[in-house]
Order: structure tokens, then C-alpha cells, then sequence
């Protein structure tokens, strides 16, 4: 069975809390992967030219990832609320996304009423 659904409205601080959250690992990840490749060029950099200077050590580990997934997590949350908005100004104006949804399953799903015809008379 065949049944369609339309997305008219995404929640604005459910979508900003996911987004949050996948941004932050995100930028921990890379902040991760950035500490590792500044270190070993530094590291290279003063055994190259044989400088008493170190370079960036275990700090930058700590650090980076830390500032990135802060970073990433507001610059995440920000973009996010900014395309729910228009999202749902959007749907708002020429209509939500339509879905088609087959079901396997030998339980029918009907979609949730929408509260007024519950309760209407």
C-alpha cells in the first residue's frame, strides 16, 4: 500500500538542536584531522630547518578540536535556522513536500488526524 504524506512545516528548534548536534561532531572530527596536520608540518618545519623553536605539540590536539566543533556548532545551528525559515515560508506559499511512502509492513500506518477534525462535531 501506497501512502502519500506532505511535509507542510519542519519545527524550527527540533531542526536547530539536530543541526547543532551534527555540526559539532563535524567540526570536532575536522578540528581533529586539522590538529594532526598542522602538528606533523610543524613538527617537520623545525627537524627541517633544525630550529630549537617546537611547533605545535599536544595542545593543538586538545585545542583545535575543541574551537572547531564550537564553531561548527553555532555556525551549524545558524544555517540551520535559516533554512527551516525559508523552508517553511516556502511550503507556506506553494505547498509542502509530497512523499510516497510504501508500506511492507502488514500493519496499516494512517496518518495522524489533524487535531480540529478530532475534535470536531
Amino acid at each position: 500500500m501506497i501512502t502519500q504524506w506532505k511535509l507542510k512545516r519542519i519545527g524550527i528548534w527540533s531542526a536547530i538542536k539536530i543541526g547543532s548536534a551534527v555540526s559539532c561532531v563535524l567540526g570536532f572530527l575536522l578540528g581533529f584531522i586539522w590538529a594532526i596536520i598542522i602538528v606533523f608540518f610543524s613538527s617537520l618545519i623545525s627537524i627541517m630547518t633544525s630550529s630549537k623553536l617546537p611547533g605545535f605539540g599536544i595542545p593543538a590536539l586538545i585545542i583545535f578540536p575543541i574551537f572547531f566543533s564550537l564553531i561548527y556548532a553555532v555556525l551549524g545551528a545558524l544555517g540551520t535556522f535559516l533554512l527551516t525559515l525559508l523552508y517553511n515560508l516556502s511550503a507556506g506559499i506553494f505547498g509542502g513536500i509530497e512523499l510516497e511512502i510504501e508500506s511492507h509492513s502488514p500493519y496499516e500506518i494512517e496518518p495522524k488526524q489533524d487535531i480540529n477534525e478530532m475534535w470536531s462535531i
